[in-house]
């Protein structure tokens, strides 16, 4: 997988505090779902369900750690 991403940070108190990353988000879908992700990822509808699975997976980690 190839991936061009450009990520923006911004740090409080030594930690991160916001963490933004920018891609094309249909190069990215193609290359992880293969032809779902060809055929869906340049829809609201995938790009919404990542971000709420990964959300959704972000907060169990928080909660574990």
């Amino acid at each position: 997988m190839h991936n061009i991403i450009r990520a923006e940070m911004e740090f409080k108190d030594g930690l991160i505090y916001r963490h933004r990353d920018y891609f094309h988000f249909w190069r990215w879908s193609r290359q992880a779902f293969g032809i779902t992700g060809l055929l869906l990822g340049w829809t609201n509808f995938l790009q919404h369900k990542v971000q709420q699975t990964a959300l959704k997976n972000l907060h169990k980690f928080v909660n574990n750690h």
